[in-house]
């Protein structure tokens, strides 16, 4: 695979950043509270309809 960095879209030196939901440091990547809350509170689907709307 050919993979190329922009330094414009780039983050160095950052102590925290956080990106599509992630928080990323020099640890550690780990999901927003936020979004495991959301996933947490979901209701379990029933029916086949229910999970055909739960997988998208």
């Amino acid at each position: 695979r050919n993979i190329s960095i922009s330094p414009l879209k780039s983050f160095y030196a950052f102590p925290l950043i956080i990106i599509l939901g992630r928080i990323i440091d020099s640890f550690s990547l780990t999901t927003l509270k936020e979004k495991l809350e959301a996933i947490a509170k979901f209701k379990f689907p029933k029916t086949l309809r229910d999970l055909k709307i739960f997988i998208g």
